[in-house]
């Protein structure tokens, strides 16, 4: 709908003008625009003008700019201005330079009604020629620096006293932030940020930097921004050391430190924050809360997923407004008693926690809001009777928590149970009837033989009507799923023994099946309501008679399947309505073959088919003429693919795919 839109107002700019594109109010085809610019065509009806990619060498002159009167928006990439620009650009108020030089060559610039400043990837520094003609009024809202590597220190603010945002982002040599932020007394939004310099490990907690320089980054003087609500610091592997002059920011609402593993503590001043609502400190190296955390009253959501936070201070009780709480993959031995008090909290995750062991203490009721609680691959061990007084609770996930050896009885409420664990010698005597995805990922089948054949067919297969997950091993008795008539989504994962003769097509609701199974030939028939399909892990040759009722099928994938030819013949080219084919890690795929026949066919994806020579089609077959995206990524034998459409987009990697296909 948005390109839609975006069109619609691209031909209305068209027809102010058909032929003479000086006389439009917006000029947004570079070759277009280039040439209004560079033939002095330009008229007072300008007023966007984007010069992108074509103008990177290119002297503009006062002389092409003093046509071009009306001008409120500009974008240019590389290139340089030249002459005297007095009165020139005055009006002016939305200004983005990619590849801006280092030294301006023009003269007397003076954008006194610039609202919004966007320079990125240019060699810049502090002492840019620049900065003073775009820096100069009161109007100056926002500021976007980005990717401007030589930039080591920020330049003065003290003249734009209006900036309401301040965007720092991929600097990577940025050292300091000059004190005269500390004047913008009006900025709401301070973010300084860079790509990831590291990623998160399995086991938490950031890697060892000690070899990164160690530099000040955020200055004192940062106290002074008391309208700022906002205070993003992510991604730098550098000393951020939060100053103590934090805890003045009165107004601040969101603070995230999100992946600077050189963090390695927060000053006691950060418990002023009063109306903080967000806290960030994932992938941090703070191993270590201050007790004055207690004292954000305001406090939604915290997150310490991926820091070395060994315990939480008793004071975490008096967050009497949280809501959402992550600590997944930190060293937490145990939670405070005075957790279990916040009665508004909704959500509380413990993933990875390898140190948090024992039983969940009963007073967890306390929580009475508490919707998800996951404390997968942890070492719980016991879970209290008094969980099923957790009248809000959706979902409980304790996948691989090997400790367990038996559960309570659970909640009304609960719609989601993920479950796993070596010793558990029996499911919950009731499984609550608003069940509605039941995931018993990795449990020994014989802890739950007869699961559904137990229980009432008329109380809780109908109850199954949007997703049902299993996960099974020998040897499983799977009559009882073509009971379940209002199932929408099922996923089987079937791994490592043959599937006995299963019939699904009374699964008149179905609209997604996804099967992991090494010998899919057990499946005798497919529903026809089924619009996704998803095969993954075959290594038999598929039975394809199985498609030819699959008229609704939409989308078609075929993952890690061990075929050397995938064929669409008289059977699979029936899919008449087959409009998205993905085929993934197929290693021993040589040949993809008939596509010809897909004539709904729009998105093809073909990636990690290492052996794959063609993507091919009967030649004297029409093009895939509705195609509109072909994926190839690497496929490195890949010698030829199918005729496509002018207009298809082609996304391949490695590139040189494209010069040695087509």
């Amino acid at each position: 709908m948005h390109d839609q839109l975006r069109e619609l107002g691209r031909e209305i700019v068209r027809q102010e003008c058909l032929r003479v594109p000086g006389k439009r109010s917006r000029l947004w085809c570079p070759t277009v625009a280039f040439d209004v610019v560079q033939n002095n065509l330009g008229t007072e009806n300008i007023v966007t003008l984007k010069l992108p990619g074509l103008a990177n060498a290119h002297y503009f002159t006062s002389g092409e700019f003093s046509r071009l009167p009306s001008l409120r928006f500009l974008e240019l990439d590389g290139g340089n201005i030249v002459g005297d620009f007095k009165n020139l650009l005055s009006n002016l108020i939305w200004f983005s330079w990619h590849h801006c030089p280092s030294n301006l060559h023009a003269n007397g610039l003076c954008l006194k009604n610039l609202v919004v400043l966007k320079l990125s990837k240019s060699d810049i520094t502090e002492d840019w020629n620049g900065w003073g003609p775009c820096m100069v009024n009161d109007n100056l809202k926002v500021i976007y620096l980005t990717s401007c590597k030589r930039l080591r220190r920020t330049p003065d603010f003290s003249k734009c006293m209006n900036l309401k945002r301040l965007v720092i982002k991929d600097c990577k040599f940025l050292d300091e932030i000059n004190s005269s932020v500390g004047q913008l007394g009006r900025l709401k939004y301070l973010e300084i940020s860079e790509e990831p310099c590291w990623t998160v490990q399995a086991h938490g907690g950031p890697p060892n930097f000690n070899n990164f320089i160690v530099l000040p980054l955020l200055p004192e003087s940062i106290g002074g921004l008391k309208s700022l609500s906002m205070l993003k610091v992510e991604n730098l592997c550098k000393n951020i050391a939060l100053p103590h002059s934090i805890g003045e920011l009165l107004d601040l609402k969101h603070l995230s430190l999100h992946n600077c593993p050189l963090l390695g503590k927060l000053p006691d001043s950060v418990g002023e924050l009063r109306r903080l609502l967000s806290l960030d400190l994932s992938c941090t190296n703070i191993n270590a809360l201050p007790d004055s955390i207690g004292r954000l009253e305001s406090l939604i959501k915290m997150d310490l997923s991926c820091t070395n936070i060994v315990e939480l201070p008793y004071s975490i009780g008096n967050l009497r407004q949280l809501k959402f709480m992550c600590l997944d993959w930190t060293k937490i031995r145990e939670l405070p008693k005075s957790i279990w008090t916040l009665e508004n909290l909704e959500e509380l995750t413990a993933k990875g926690c390898q140190n948090l062991e024992g039983e969940i203490p009963g007073e967890i009721v306390g929580l009475s809001r508490l919707t998800i609680l996951n404390l997968s691959q942890s070492k719980v061990s016991g879970v209290p009777i008094t969980i099923n007084r957790l009248s809000n609770l959706r979902e409980l996930v304790l996948t691989n928590c090997n400790g367990l050896q038996s559960l309570p009885d659970l909640p009304t409420s609960l719609t989601k149970l993920e479950l796993s664990s070596s010793p558990l010698q029996a499911e919950p005597k009731n499984l609550p009837e608003s069940l509605i995805m039941l995931d018993l990922c990795s449990s020994p089948l014989q802890a739950v033989p007869n699961l559904p054949c137990r229980l009432s067919l008329s109380s809780f297969f109908p109850l199954l009507s949007r997703a049902f997950s299993l996960y099974c091993r020998p040897y499983p008795k799977l009559e009882w799923l073509g009971r379940l008539h209002e199932l929408q989504t099922l996923r089987l994962v079937l791994s490592d023994f043959y599937l006995p003769p299963t019939d699904l097509s009374s699964l008149s609701q179905l609209r997604s099946l996804e099967i992991t199974c090494h010998v899919p030939r057990s499946l005798t028939r497919l529903p026809s309501s089924l619009e996704e399909l998803c095969l993954e892990d075959i290594k038999t040759p598929i039975e394809w008679p199985l498609f030819s009722n699959l008229g609704n099928l939409a989308e078609l994938k075929l993952f890690g399947c061990q075929l050397r030819e995938i064929e669409f013949d008289n059977v699979l080219g029936q899919l008449e309505n087959l409009q998205r084919l993905q085929v993934r890690m197929c290693k021993s795929l040589v040949r993809l073959s008939n596509l010809s026949s897909l004539k709904e066919l729009r998105v093809l994806s073909v990636e990690y088919c290492p052996q794959l020579t063609e993507i091919g089609s009967e030649p004297s077959s029409p093009k895939l003429g509705k195609l509109q995206t072909l994926r190839v990524y690497y496929c490195e034998s890949l010698q030829k693919w199918p005729d496509i459409p002018n207009a298809c987009q082609v996304e391949a990697y490695p590139r040189e795919i494209c010069r040695r296909v087509r």
